[in-house]
């Protein structure tokens, strides 16, 4: 049986020499010749040390260059150090290389990469660049994900895409929200019902919304953060 170790110090030089140099064919070379217990140590060491030296686009040039390789193996070590990265102010979304990688991912990857992105996002531009990208011909997907994060930019991004959708949808999200019986989703859940006169909810909502904040909840995301929040008044 083999022993999967978290640290190789001599392994980590290989890795850091490589990625500080930029060098994806050498990163993949070095990787490629592992074995496999060696391989995990080094994912590991990767995910959560090595690849948040990195730039931001030195991050973006590996990950194009060695995640379609072997997305099974590479997508998650990648999508770890991200999140990392971004959280520290690090990394920002590279909208060229997400596109060139949405055309080799499979639906599986798609939301996997969503799913690590969206609940780290700090702004609505950032939201609804990567979902156009991931998502922009899938919108009930992009939806569903975007209830999942449950983030303020993430809900804002959704109640936008749903003023393209019928309203028995909207209705259908309405009581997906109620069901994660957290605050925030059901002031969502409100907002969504009282915005788009949407009947037969068996909810009772603490969050009442007056007439004249529903207009001001197309007025941008500032204004809808304080109607939804219960701060407009």
């Amino acid at each position: 049986m083999s022993t999967f170790k978290h640290y190789n110090p001599i392994l980590k030089d290989r890795l850091v020499s490589c990625i500080k140099s930029g060098n994806a064919e050498l990163l993949l070379q070095v990787l490629s010749n592992l074995r496999a217990s060696d391989f995990r140590t080094a994912g590991y060491m990767m995910a959560n040390d090595v690849l948040t030296m990195c730039d931001s686009s030195t991050f973006w040039h590996l990950f194009i260059n060695i995640v379609p390789v072997n997305t099974k193996a590479y997508l998650g070590t990648f999508l770890k150090a991200a999140v990392s990265l971004y959280e520290k102010g690090h990394l920002t979304l590279c909208e060229q290389i997400l596109k060139q990688h949405v055309e080799l991912s499979t639906a599986i990857d798609k939301q996997k990469v969503v799913d690590a992105f969206l609940p780290h996002l700090r702004s609505v531009d950032e939201v609804t660049c990567l979902v156009n990208i991931y998502y922009d011909d899938e919108r009930e997907k992009a939806v569903q994900l975007l209830i999942k994060a449950g983030t303020l930019p993430c809900y804002y991004v959704m109640f936008n895409l749903l003023k393209s959708f019928e309203t028995e949808r909207i209705a259908h999200y309405v009581r997906a929200l109620l069901m994660l019986k957290n605050q925030l989703a059901y002031n969502m859940a409100s907002v969504l019902k009282q915005y788009f006169d949407i009947h037969n909810i068996p909810a009772v909502f603490s969050l009442h919304i007056e007439p004249y904040q529903l207009h001001r909840l197309d007025k941008g995301y500032e204004t809808f953060i304080k109607v939804l929040t219960n701060k407009s008044k």
